[in-house]
């Protein structure tokens, strides 16, 4: 059996590579131009190259990538911003667009904002389409997987047609189906042998309503109830950050957490932890003006 290898580009802190890790996929290539996030790169995936601009990524030399991945920048289609869209100098969807070209991967999953739906998709679609790829984008909310928030976000899905790994695979890219009621649907498709599978909001929805931060009654105290939870109890490590997270609201004058935000967004426990020598220079030195202001 041929090995499955994933290219990230865009890459943050490994949330595509990681998911990739988890369905037996190995990453062969990052790319991104953020010190801390390529230092959390380092970390977990030391042997793997990361490159620091998508200008240089050649995708000549990841020709053949079964799965490449990239949440290209949101800030020109972010309803938080401008939506300046190609006047935004953040506009590098054709970068990301010529890496495909070059590197012809079997599938493609790209990420962005809901934003992107009346400004850009139509394009990206036009765009892969150009390059003989058949394409789906869906919008699954970061509850849809259990993550204890709504947070919409659209995927962009493409398959190479002229690649028979992918035709064999046995899913169809289209056929994807999604229910009138919110919270009695969700999203759903079927394989060759009509099997279905997918997202059922009923259940996604209620459960991130139920975990979202909210002051609770913990040992008659405050706190906050969003994590996991096992058989309707907080896990241990969720309480944990949960504290850590009050505490440093605290101190830090409504800065956010970030090992929180991690969390929050389904990272294990302790993704961001960094040695003091694997830390960046600015990040030490904002850390040590953070420490000197709450004392």
């Amino acid at each position: 059996m041929n090995e499955k290898t994933h290219l990230d580009l865009f890459s943050g802190i490994g949330g595509f590579a990681l998911a990739a890790k988890w369905n037996g996929y190995r990453t062969v290539g990052f790319c991104d131009n953020e010190p801390y996030a390529q230092a959390v790169l380092k970390k977990h995936w030391p042997e793997v190259p990361c490159h620091k601009d998508i200008r240089e990524v050649r995708g000549e030399l990841y020709a053949g990538v079964t799965l490449l991945t990239g949440g290209f920048p949101c800030q020109p289609f972010s309803n938080a911003g401008k939506q300046r869209g190609k006047n935004d100098d953040r506009y590098l969807w054709p970068e990301m667009l010529r890496v495909i070209r070059e590197a012809r991967p079997t599938w493609i999953i790209g990420e962005n904002v809901a934003g992107i739906v009346n400004m850009e998709l139509d394009q990206v679609h036009i765009d892969l389409e150009a390059e003989d790829y058949e394409v789906e984008s869906i919008i699954i909310p970061a509850c849809g997987v259990d993550a204890p928030h709504r947070r919409n976000r659209v995927w962009i899905i493409g398959r190479n047609k002229n690649n028979n790994v992918a035709n064999s695979e046995g899913l169809r890219l289209g056929g994807w189906s999604e229910s009138s009621n919110q919270y009695g649907g969700g999203w759903y498709r079927e394989n060759q042998k009509g099997e279905r599978w997918g997202v059922k909001l009923k259940d996604a929805v209620h459960s991130a309503e139920r975990l979202w931060p909210t002051p609770s009654s913990r040992d008659g105290k405050g706190g906050y109830r969003g994590g996991r939870m096992r058989n309707g109890k907080i896990s241990r490590d969720t309480l944990d950050v949960a504290v850590q997270h009050e505490e440093n609201q605290g101190k830090q004058s409504g800065q956010l957490n970030p090992e929180w935000v991690a969390w929050l967004m389904g990272y294990p426990i302790g993704w961001l932890n960094l040695k003091d020598s694997e830390m960046p220079s600015y990040r030490k030195s904002r850390q040590k003006s953070s420490d000197a202001s709450t004392k």
